[in-house]
């Protein structure tokens, strides 16, 4: 049943979380399995870690460059 009056109250927006995860979760799914298990590859923690400190660096490289600093090098990101 529909709350009467509407508004859409706490238990309509749980609903609409659970049915979106599900919804997620069912093309993750079909998404490994039209990949195939093998060619699926689960990140770790440490992985993505990485991953985020080097696209980071780069970001800081590529401000230095673009506005004459030194790069990463330095040490520190304090200001002139």
């Amino acid at each position: 049943m529909g709350n009467p009056g509407g508004g859409g109250g706490p238990d309509d927006e749980a609903e609409r979380v659970f049915r979106l995860v599900g919804e997620l979760l069912i093309d993750l799914g079909e998404k490994v399995r039209s990949a195939g298990p093998e060619s699926v590859r689960v990140l770790t923690e440490e992985e993505l870690q990485r991953h985020q400190l080097n696209w980071f660096r780069a970001g800081w490289e590529e401000h230095a460059r673009a506005t004459g600093g030194e790069g990463t090098g330095g040490g520190g990101m304090g200001r002139d």
